[in-house]
């Protein structure tokens, strides 16, 4: 987050003298300069207490996951909804196929016919478009995932099944205890 603010933060670049380290050269330095972080920071929080900015009282903060009723079948990242997309086309494929069997033979087949086969092609097209209406909206908004029960859950790969859930920070002061 360093290394992208050198370059997006004005007050940083001018700190910086207009440098941009990388992520590495930001890390390397922090390591080889452990000592002298302490003393700053150390120096920084007496500052800020004698300026009256902090009050020295306990603050704990957690986080948990909360699982949403949205369920992992309503929940989209990019890469399945051009899995869908490519499943999609292959049944179609397949059912065309079908199809010209079917009408190679001088009786139709009796386990689909060419009427269920149209009909499954479509909703095949119509759930295509869904899908690539939902990859549009998802490219568009810059977001990794999409939700459509709970717009604001999220798949989370830390539980077991990675469930659709929410990520709720919970933060409380001595006061509050």
């Amino acid at each position: 987050m360093l290394e992208r603010e050198c370059g997006r933060n004005v007050e940083l670049m001018w700190l910086m003298r207009k440098l941009r380290p990388d992520f590495k050269t930001i890390a390397d330095f922090r390591k080889e300069n452990r000592q002298w972080f302490r003393g700053v920071f150390r120096q920084f929080v007496l500052v800020c207490k004698k300026m009256g900015l902090l009050g020295g009282e306990l603050v704990a903060v957690d986080g948990s996951k909360f699982k949403a009723v949205n369920s992992g079948q309503s929940n989209f990242s990019g890469k399945k909804l051009e899995q869908r997309l490519r499943e999609i086309d292959q049944k179609v494929e397949h059912y065309l196929d079908e199809m010209e069997r079917a009408d190679r033979k001088e009786k139709p087949p009796e386990e689909t016919t060419v009427s269920e086969l149209k009909n499954k092609i479509e909703q095949l097209k119509q759930r295509k478009g869904k899908y690539e209406e939902l990859l549009k909206e998802l490219k568009s908004s810059g977001e990794k995932q999409i939700s459509l029960t709970d717009p604001d859950s999220r798949a989370m790969a830390l539980t077991p099944k990675g469930e659709v859930s929410y990520n709720v920070q919970t933060a409380v002061t001595a006061s509050t205890i």
